[in-house]
Parts: structure tokens; C-alpha cells; sequence
């Protein structure tokens, strides 16, 4: 690959890169938001009576976030996985943009 291949792929990488970061960014903010919701629902459920039908219900929303948040947590963990792969590809590829710059000048600088 040429080094105006090589230099496109880098900002594709690159741009994929910042695509997942902000990507994480979004999932960490809605885990946040949820992780108040539970709070709230906790703090109701801890003025009723434990066997009660409302604290039964709200026992129920409880586990329904969690579920919510463990999905999120999982699509955390992917683009967490992506974005390393990425950075690995990133690496490989200014290390090839290295080399094709060293080329360049070892074979056009005695000439």
C-alpha cells in the first residue's frame, strides 16, 4: 500500500476511533441516568411496607433498570472491545506510514 492509502486509511481509523469514544460517551451517560432512576425507585420503595403490592411493583422496575443497564453495559463492553482493535489498527498503519517515509527519503536523498 502507498503512503496516500496508507495516510486515508489512518483517518478512517481515526475517525472511527473518535465514532466509538463519543459512542461510549452516550452509553456511560444513559448507565448514569438509569443508575438514578434506580436510586428514586429505592428511595420510594424504602417508605412502603416490604410486602406491600406498590413496593411489589417497584421491586419489578427495579430488576427491569438493572436489565436495562446490564444491555447497556454490554454494548459498553463491544465498543470498548471495537475501539481497541481500532487503536491496534492505528498502530499498524503509522508504523507502515513510517516505513514509507524512511523509503522515501533513503531512496530519493543520494540521487
Amino acid at each position: 500500500m502507498g503512503f496516500a492509502a496508507n495516510q486515508a486509511r489512518l483517518l478512517a481509523l481515526v475517525a472511527r476511533n473518535s465514532d466509538l469514544q463519543l459512542e461510549m460517551q452516550f452509553i456511560n451517560q444513559r448507565r448514569m441516568a438509569l443508575g438514578n432512576m434506580i436510586s428514586g425507585v429505592m428511595d420510594l420503595q424504602s417508605n412502603l411496607a416490604p410486602d406491600s403490592q406498590a413496593s411489589k411493583v417497584l421491586d419489578a422496575k427495579i430488576r427491569q433498570l438493572q436489565q436495562a443497564d446490564k444491555l447497556l453495559e454490554m454494548h459498553l463492553n463491544t465498543a470498548t472491545s471495537q475501539q481497541k482493535a481500532v487503536d491496534t489498527q492505528i498502530d499498524g498503519v503509522k508504523q507502515l506510514i513510517d516505513k514509507n517515509i524512511q523509503r522515501s527519503f533513503s531512496f530519493g536523498g543520494g540521487r
